[in-house]
C-alpha cells in the first residue's frame, strides 16, 4: 500500500511543479511584453526629448531670415553709406542754401550713425553682410541714382531733384528699418534699428519740409 501512495504523492508534486513552472513562463512573457512596449515609448521619448534640444529659441540673437544679425548690420552699412556718398555730393552740387545746410547735417549724421553700427557689430562679435538681398540692391540704387544727380546742371532743378532723391531714399530705409526693428530675432538689434528709425523719420520730416518751401 505504501508504493501506490508514494505514486500519487509524487504525481501531486509534478503537477505543482509544472503548474509553478507554467504560471512563471507566463509572467516572464507578460513582462517581456511590457518591457518592449516601454522600451518604444522610451524610444519615442528620447526622439521627442532630442528634437526639443535642436530647437532654436526665438530669440537666440540671429535668425535664418532677412533679418540676421548680419544682414542688419549690412543693411545699415549700405544705408548710412549712402546717405553719406549723396549728403556730399549736395554739399558740392546744391545752389539753395538751405539745401547746402541740409547735406552737410546729413554727412555728419549719418557718419555718426555708421559709428554707432560699427560699435554694434563690435559688440555682437558679428560681420555686416553687405552682399544680402536687400543691401545689394540698396547700393545698386543709391549708386544709379547718385550718377544721375552727377549728369544734372547745377541749380534750383538740382535742388529740387537733390531733395526728392533724399525723400525717397529715406522712405524706403525708413520702411526697412521698421520691419527690421519688428522681425530681427536679437533685441540688441531691434533696439539699434527702432533708433536708427526714428533719426531717418527726422531727416525724411526735415527733407519734406524744405521742399515745401522750394521756390518753383
Amino acid at each position: 500500500m505504501r508504493q501506490p501512495t508514494n505514486r500519487f504523492h509524487i504525481s501531486l508534486i509534478a503537477g505543482a511543479l509544472a503548474a509553478a513552472a507554467l504560471g512563471a513562463c507566463k509572467k516572464s512573457s507578460e513582462y517581456a511584453t511590457n518591457d518592449t512596449t516601454s522600451m518604444r515609448v522610451d524610444s519615442a521619448a528620447g526622439r521627442t526629448d532630442t528634437m526639443a534640444a535642436t530647437s532654436v529659441p526665438i530669440d537666440s540673437g540671429t535668425t535664418s531670415g532677412k533679418w540676421a544679425d548680419a544682414n542688419v548690420l549690412g543693411y545699415l552699412t549700405v544705408a548710412n553709406n549712402g546717405e553719406i556718398a549723396l549728403g556730399r555730393l549736395g554739399e558740392r552740387m546744391a545752389t539753395n542754401p538751405a539745401v547746402t545746410s541740409f547735406a552737410r547735417g546729413m554727412v555728419t549724421e549719418h557718419q555718426r550713425m555708421l559709428m554707432d553700427t560699427r560699435l554694434l557689430a563690435s559688440k555682437a562679435a558679428a560681420t555686416a553682410d553687405t552682399t544680402a538681398g536687400d543691401a545689394r540692391d540698396l547700393m545698386s540704387h543709391d549708386a544709379d541714382e547718385i550718377k544721375d544727380l552727377t549728369g544734372k546742371a547745377r541749380g534750383a532743378d538740382w535742388d529740387k531733384a537733390f531733395i526728392d532723391e533724399v525723400i525717397e531714399g529715406h522712405q524706403k530705409i525708413l520702411d526697412e528699418l521698421q520691419d527690421g526693428a519688428k522681425n530681427s530675432a536679437n533685441a540688441t538689434m531691434r533696439g539699434a534699428l527702432a533708433k536708427a528709425s526714428g533719426q531717418v523719420q527726422q531727416h525724411l520730416t526735415r527733407a519734406q519740409h524744405i521742399k515745401a518751401n522750394l521756390k518753383d
